[in-house]
């Protein structure tokens, strides 16, 4: 019995989910990596408030949300 044969659908629907999934773990390492950035960037300038975390993680957030909805997009 062989467990890796599919029929179309099947197919289509497992190439949706790799798909979407990457999509998430290429948004978690970007936001991740800002913080991890922001922190780093506001213990080694000893500021008051993080600056750096907040304004890295706003802007990997957008960068995140644009390239999703790029991927979303219908390709030319």
């Amino acid at each position: 019995m062989n467990f890796f044969k599919f029929n179309s659908k099947e197919k289509k629907d497992l190439e949706g989910y790799a798909k979407y999934s990457g999509i998430a773990f290429q948004m978690i390492a970007t936001i991740g990596l800002a913080v991890w950035a922001g922190l780093y960037l506001d213990e080694k300038q000893s500021l008051s408030q993080p600056y750096w975390t907040i304004g890295l993680t706003t802007m990997a957030v957008i960068v995140s949300i644009i390239s999703v909805v790029k991927n979303f997009l219908p390709k030319k």
